[in-house]
């Protein structure tokens, strides 16, 4: 009989062991949204955040007892390569900008017309800058001005330029007679073509061998925006981080942010173009 009672405390001592080595229906429970948050894609946020939520509510004890606990943390690392490669396809592509630079152009012409008290602002209706940002699949950038965006603006300073220009001959030539003490009413064209006894196309003809249409187009033709731009142009590589872009030229990471169809980049402040804190860029392909 005692032999009998003796192998029944055992068995029954063996049974309670067991029972308390047994994993409860939390830990249970964690395993099971952790197996099932299966191959790791970018939609695989929310089931690796509800494990990672159950985990976190366990026991220290219910964690040791997690057997796939791993395949978790496998599993956020790879949700995070996943979202940054899918945050570098995003960014991929051919971006365009336009800035309004009337002001600047105006400021740039008026600085090598000078003795005059003729603005080129009267003339010039609108300037666009336009710019392409091409962000590679192989990790290349480039930046640099939109000949065909640019088209609309570079039409409106070849308008604006040949009146421009034949007022400030007509202003030239009327302050040079009247210094040399010439007297006359030079306020208006035929003033001024009465006193020099020919019409201003002539004289200018005669002074510069061209006329002022052909003058304008040398302006023009001396404007290429390969020239006129250059200092605009960059090429290299980039990275891409979370709210980064590191381009190969610059000393430290670009802030962008971007939503739906629309990259906004911050301009470093020594690279601070046309005054300008931010570059907003447009999908176009």
């Amino acid at each position: 009989m005692r032999k009998r009672i003796t192998a029944l405390a055992l068995f029954l001592l063996l049974v309670l062991t067991l029972a308390g080595c047994g994993k409860s229906e939390a830990v249970k429970e964690t395993e099971r949204l952790i197996d099932g948050i299966g191959e790791v894609t970018v939609d695989s946020e929310e089931a690796i955040e509800v494990a990672e939520a159950a985990y976190e509510a366990l026991s220290e004890k219910d964690r040791e007892q997690v057997s796939n606990y791993a395949a978790l943390t496998d599993a956020r690392q790879a949700l995070e390569a996943a979202q940054l490669e899918a945050l570098r396809q995003s960014v991929v592509g051919t971006w365009q900008t336009k800035l309004d630079v009337t002001d600047a152009m105006v400021e740039e012409l008026d600085a090598q017309f000078t003795g005059i008290d003729i603005s080129f602002g009267d003339y010039l209706k609108q300037f666009d800058f336009v710019m392409v940002l091409e962000l590679k699949e192989d990790g290349a950038y480039a930046l640099k001005p939109d000949p065909a965006g640019m088209e609309p603006s570079m039409q409106n300073l070849r308008e604006a330029m040949e009146p421009f220009i034949r007022d400030y001959l007509r202003a030239y030539m009327a302050s040079a007679l009247e210094e040399s003490g010439i007297e006359g009413d030079f306020s208006t064209l035929e003033g001024l073509e009465a006193a020099i006894g020919m019409d201003l196309d002539t004289a200018v003809k005669q002074s510069l061998g061209m006329s002022i249409s052909d003058y304008v187009d040398t302006l023009m033709d001396e404007m290429d925006m390969d020239t006129l731009f250059a200092d605009t142009v960059d090429e290299g590589t980039y990275t891409v981080e979370p709210g980064k872009l590191q381009f190969s030229d610059e000393s430290e990471p670009t802030d962008f942010t971007l939503e739906g169809d629309t990259l906004r980049l911050k301009v470093p402040e020594e690279n601070n173009l046309f005054g300008l804190t931010e570059l907003a860029f447009t999908r176009v392909s």
